[in-house]
């Protein structure tokens, strides 16, 4: 088993809301090419999970350890398909989308979603894939956010109290380039 970790990054608005920040993998990369996802990889060498976090977020999109707070970190998950084992790690950053740097071979944009708009029901369905396997999906302005990141997107909504009630049998098909 692979060990892998994640960055849930948190920035706040200035109305006092908050948002989260998603990446769009590059289509170019064949393991899950063209996904959203949080910023994140594979462990090297003896790192923690918030070291792993911290450095793939700063090797995929630009944001220095150092400006980032790690807040915490969930227990680590078993990808449904793969062989890792993923640990969510949780951060606040300010927010500044212009200082972002892409990893263009690694990801096609970046969007800082605000959280009003993931907890909204209106934006919530299970997504079902041609072989059968479903699960809770975000639709928020044509960006789809489904699998791994939608389930951990929806277990921070649920441990922070932000979770509303959303129908889960609006079944939406995920689009063939979010696949």
């Amino acid at each position: 088993m692979r060990l892998a970790a994640v960055m849930i990054l948190i920035s706040q608005d200035p109305d006092g809301g908050e948002r989260m920040l998603f990446t769009r993998r590059a289509a170019t990369i064949g393991f899950q090419g063209g996904q959203v996802s949080f910023p994140g990889g594979s462990r090297e060498g003896d790192e923690t999970p918030a070291e792993t976090a911290l450095r793939e977020t700063a090797e995929e999109i630009g944001i220095p350890p150092e400006n980032i707070k790690v807040t915490g970190e969930y227990e680590a998950f078993k990808l449904a398909r793969g062989s890792f084992r993923v640990t969510p790690v949780t951060g606040t950053w300010n927010g500044d989308m212009q200082a972002l740097t892409l990893q263009e071979t690694e990801v096609a944009n970046a969007a800082n979603i605000p959280v009003s708009m993931l907890a909204d029901p209106a934006n919530r369905a299970s997504w079902r894939h041609p072989d059968g396997a479903t699960g809770p999906v975000f639709v928020i302005d044509g960006f789809y956010i489904w699998g791994f990141t939608a389930y951990i997107a929806s277990l921070w909504l649920r441990r922070n109290g932000l979770e509303l009630s959303w129908d889960m049998r609006r079944i939406v098909e995920v689009p063939a380039d979010f696949r």
